[in-house]
């Protein structure tokens, strides 16, 4: 029997591979590709022809530039081929990960993910990191939504990547495209913003942006009680450029867009120049209530004043969430108040009086006036199980305990809804990361906001799901509290999470990552609605 060499291609949306070595006649170097300017190194999507049947292959995947990830403990590659387009995993007998080949022992310079595959059938196969999520599905979705011209969906773009790709961006609320968003009823209404995929390459974070938007257009009682209350501004793909063109992190122009956010350059960070003068357009043409220069009784009364905060401080105190905390990096003035400093520097982050000047895109103008509540930045992880929640906890400056307890009532109530976020911890609480990451949306809009809003500013979340496995997302875990962790970890140097409960971990797909968003969505729920969680 003939054996031919096979052939690599990576020529086609989302594909990711450098270059690969033939080793013996069944056994092959992978490379995959840095993103451009960068080390950063896990996605890989490629396709393989020119098999010859029914013999044993062995690939090791090179170039992660992870030291550890899912691959150590349950995550293993996907394989599709042009007659069997569902995807499957490689199962975890047949794969192994570490730092070393074994056909020569010696140790390599990145951790190598090993697998066996044998074909069947001479046609091409395919094989990625997780299950896909590429623009033109996100693209091809938002044309499905428009074919059905709801009226509670409005479908825009804020703009052209680098790439010349629009950045989409779907505003839902009961009355979206009628004359209501012109009249001060609209206007009372509340604004959340959700963002997915500014990393390209943490994939399951638009499976769980999908969940929250199929849910949100659903005949579901609770979807239509949000939908008349919050207009909810969803940008499914922050990234477009960097996930058509199978990067990590980076977007077209090589950027990590996570990274930009504290002065985005409006040609090279597009993507996050745009979001972020939504998210200015949206707090200063607010008039929030100033509490910054009041001692902090009158601060805490006009705090509790505003419908949000005060529905979430008897939320928190229901769900028994401590109301003292303190945070290290605050500073105390001679009033007894905080006041807030950003990690590694003194100086606040001080707007231009250019970005001070409200400027909305065309098309935008009838979002003037809501009340941001919410801005949650979706994220994939590459070393957990389940999920975990980045918060805000220097967010308070006049009343910072008060506010602190706010700030947990989301992460605990989405804890108790979705096991994936109850389970981490060996003592049955979420984690709820404190960490400073520079530059990041998370950060940067907490640390703008606070000086425009101080304690009223919208309440800003990063969410990390696995990219493998965790609990089951669609149980519940009604004893749960959120307990913060101390350390700061960061996100280019992870360490492994370990999952330490006996709880039943499952292998996610595109289902569980959905259910996710569906959870989050109901946790939005149980926050607005009088009949929420711990009532």
């Amino acid at each position: 029997m003939a054996i031919t060499d096979l052939n690599f291609e990576a020529k086609f949306e989302a594909g990711n591979l450098q270059t690969y070595e033939k080793i013996t006649p069944f056994e092959y170097d992978i490379y995959i590709r840095p993103d451009p300017g960068s080390s950063s190194c896990l996605w890989f999507y490629f396709c393989v022809n020119c098999v010859t049947l029914h013999k044993p292959y062995i690939f090791h995947i090179i170039g992660f530039s992870k030291p550890t990830t899912t691959f150590r403990t349950e995550q293993t590659p996907l394989v599709r081929s042009t007659s069997r387009t569902r995807w499957e995993h490689i199962p975890k007998t047949q794969c192994w990960y570490g730092n070393t080949l074994p056909r020569h022992k010696l140790k390599a310079t990145y951790p190598v993910l090993s697998f066996i595959f044998q074909f069947d059938k001479n046609e091409n196969y395919f094989f990625v990191f997780t299950y896909p999520y590429t623009y033109s599905m996100t693209v091809k979705f938002l044309a499905r939504l428009r074919e059905h011209k709801l009226s509670f969906v409005r479908i825009n773009s804020l703009g052209k990547t680098p790439n010349g790709n629009d950045i989409p961006i779907l505003m839902i609320s009961q009355g979206i495209n009628s004359d209501l968003v012109h009249t001060p009823a609209f206007r009372e209404r509340s604004a959340i913003l959700i963002t997915s995929r500014v990393h390209s390459g943490e994939v399951p974070s638009s499976f769980v942006m999908h969940g929250i938007l199929e849910f949100l257009i659903t005949n579901n009682p609770k979807a239509k009680f949000l939908r008349e209350r919050i207009v909810f501004l969803l940008i499914p793909m922050v990234n477009p450029d960097g996930c058509s063109a199978g990067n990590y992190r980076a977007n077209g122009s090589g950027a990590d867009l996570n990274r930009c956010y504290t002065s985005p350059h409006p040609d090279l960070h597009r993507e996050a120049y745009k979001i972020r003068r939504l998210f200015l357009n949206l707090l200063l043409s607010y008039e929030y209530q100033q509490v910054s220069t009041l001692r902090r009784t009158e601060a805490e009364t006009i705090f509790l004043s505003e419908d949000l905060n005060r529905l979430l401080y008897a939320k928190a105190s229901n769900l028994n969430i401590e109301t003292t905390y303190s945070i290290t990096n605050m500073e105390q003035d001679s009033n007894g108040m905080q006041a807030s400093v950003s990690s590694g520097s003194k100086r606040p982050l001080r707007l231009t009086p250019e970005e001070l000047e409200v400027s909305w895109e065309p098309g935008f103008e009838f979002l003037a006036g809501l009340r941001l509540d919410f801005a949650l930045d979706l994220h994939s992880h590459s070393c957990l199980s389940g999920g975990f929640l980045f918060y805000n906890p220097d967010s308070g400056v006049a009343c910072p305990s008060i506010r602190h307890a706010c700030e947990l009532v989301f992460p605990t109530i989405l804890a108790r809804r979705c096991l994936a976020f109850g389970a981490l911890r060996q003592d049955d609480k979420v984690g709820v990361q404190l960490r400073d990451t520079p530059g990041s949306l998370r950060r940067i809009f907490n640390l703008i906001a606070k000086q425009y809003c101080a304690d009223n500013s919208p309440y800003i979340y990063g969410m990390e799901v696995t990219n493998s496995h965790g609990p089951n997302p669609a149980l519940e875990h009604t004893g749960a509290q959120v307990t913060p962790i101390e350390e700061a970890d960061d996100e280019d140097r992870e360490r492994e999470l370990e999952d330490t409960t006996a709880t039943k971990t499952l292998i996610y797909t595109p289902k569980e990552w959905l259910t996710i968003g569906e959870k989050v969505s109901e946790t939005f729920y149980d926050i607005y609605s009088s009949k929420g969680i711990g009532e």
